[in-house]
């Protein structure tokens, strides 16, 4: 008896090879790897919408301020309307 070939190695590898090709291109662990993506998309969405609401609030907070000043203002202007007409 022989000890093992060097060539029954590499005939098994490359079937092994073959086989694994074979399984990546059937989609049958595609499914996995779509659940992944969807996750990373899902995670950068949230992500997003986060940023987004925070500089909604940003805008909000913005309007409110101006709102109160020109309404200051609004009472000042009307204030000084009336004295006018008092005297």
């Amino acid at each position: 008896m022989h000890g093992p070939s060097l060539g029954g190695g590499v005939l098994i590898f490359m079937i092994w090879g073959i086989f694994l090709k074979l399984i990546d291109r059937t989609n049958i662990f595609k499914f996995s790897k779509q659940k992944n993506t969807k996750s990373s998309d899902q995670e950068a969405s949230t992500e997003r919408i986060t940023h987004l609401e925070r500089r909604l609030s940003d805008i909000q907070e913005i309007v409110i301020t101006i709102d109160e000043k020109l309404s200051r203002s609004e009472r000042q202007a009307d204030a000084s309307v009336e004295d006018g007409e008092k005297v």
